[in-house]
């Protein structure tokens, strides 16, 4: 990435001034859905609120989300800026997932930073609401397993830390909302179905562990999106017909 030395210095300078503009600027106070979870957020998670973590909100099921909002407010009570600004510094971090891929496929160009400054711009939802992490983290985690997948060396064996740090980042993602879940199962079931090419014929005994050990966890995030899916039901944002909207819109107008 020395290449892109300079570029990866100018994004950061563009995550301080986020940075200080949320400090400065942002009101402290939730807003949104944050409210939702406000009542189990005051006095920290307790033994009855553990179910909570793994209830849906809406249409999602969000639980990286909500073990997010309870550390930072762990630390910052009920701080909404300190989420904002949190989720620059892991924008800038998915930049830099992304310049990574990039780098391992093809060599940079120009254009590249097109998507490192749409993720950075200040009208990009996690930047003005908190609870925009939840669109931001499974994209964040999808590049950061594209990034790690990519570190493996071919051909084959891969090295077993980058394929276990990938395996996390789906099995993360499947908490992430639908938007995650319905990623990481079809990645996860593809994976799971060609897993052959993580355990050559030519592999150590450590090696056939961690294939071994992926594939459990795959199989894991497998059964647990399809839990999710059988488990949904619509909520009432998905149960609202376009021809509603437009009847509403018109009503107003």
């Amino acid at each position: 990435m020395n290449s892109l030395r300079p570029c990866v210095y100018g994004l950061a300078v563009v995550c301080f001034c986020l940075l200080a503009g949320f400090t400065a600027y942002e009101s402290p106070f939730p807003y949104s859905d944050e409210w939702h979870l406000i009542p189990h957020l005051v006095d920290g998670i307790t033994r009855d609120d553990a179910s909570w973590l793994l209830r849906p909100h809406g249409d999602h099921q969000i639980g990286v989300l909500k073990i997010y909002y309870s550390v930072v407010f762990a630390i910052f009570p009920l701080d909404s800026r300190v989420v904002k600004s949190m989720n620059s510094v892991f924008l800038f971090v998915g930049c830099l997932y992304f310049l990574h891929t990039l780098g391992k496929t093809r060599k940079y160009r120009l254009g590249d930073l097109a998507i490192p400054l749409i993720l950075l711009n200040p009208a990009y939802p996690p930047s003005f609401s908190g609870f925009g992490f939840q669109f931001m983290s499974s994209a964040l985690l999808i590049l950061g397993f594209c990034s790690a997948a990519l570190k493996t060396k071919y051909p084959p064996p891969p090295a077993a830390s980058s394929l276990l740090l990938a395996v996390s980042y789906i099995l993360m993602n499947t908490f992430c909302g639908m938007n995650g879940t319905i990623v990481s199962f079809f990645i996860a079931l593809v994976w799971l179905l060609c897993c052959r090419w993580i355990e050559p014929e030519t592999s150590t005994e450590q090696a056939r562990r961690v294939g071994w050990g992926i594939r459990a966890v795959l199989s894991v995030i497998v059964i647990s999106t399809v839990w999710i899916l059988f488990r949904w039901r619509p909520s009432g944002a998905s149960t609202t017909s376009l021809s509603d909207v437009f009847t509403r819109l018109s009503d107003i107008s």
